[in-house]
């Protein structure tokens, strides 16, 4: 930890006055923890959305995550589906992931994805997620 904390100093020595300014206002003249209770209640029914989503149109075989906040499902395909191979057909159907390899420092390829659910509304995760289960039918 000390060798982060001395990288940290090196790169930046302090966050912006400027930034630490814009934040002060904003947690004086706001209600922080009101706006966080929106947040979550909002997130969780998207998170529930693509939940039931991935219920209804994704064979029972694929795995996926129920977390309990952040914004992310993580998805594992079964066999040896390459969600590379998918996320070219998934974005033939409009729809994007973060194909899983990226998170693994000893794979190439992976069946693992991550899906964000947090910046669309309940009805288009349930068409987007529609959509990638066909691209994944497809693959």
């Amino acid at each position: 930890m000390e060798k982060l904390l001395v990288a940290k100093q090196a790169s930046d020595l302090h966050t912006s006055t400027f930034c630490q300014h814009v934040l002060y206002r904003y947690l004086m003249d706001n209600d922080l923890d009101a706006h966080l209770e929106v947040i979550r209640s909002a997130y969780g029914a998207q998170r529930d959305a693509m939940v039931e989503a991935i219920q209804k149109y994704f064979p029972n075989d694929v795995v996926y995550t129920e977390p309990e906040g952040g914004m992310f499902l993580w998805v594992t395909l079964p066999g040896s589906v390459s969600t590379l191979d998918l996320f070219h057909r998934a974005l033939e159907e409009g729809v994007a992931f973060v194909p899983g390899h990226p998170f693994y420092v000893d794979r190439e390829e992976t069946n693992t994805l991550r899906l964000n659910f947090s910046c669309m509304d309940e009805a288009t995760i349930d068409v987007g997620i529609q959509r990638l289960a066909k691209a994944f039918e497809e693959v």
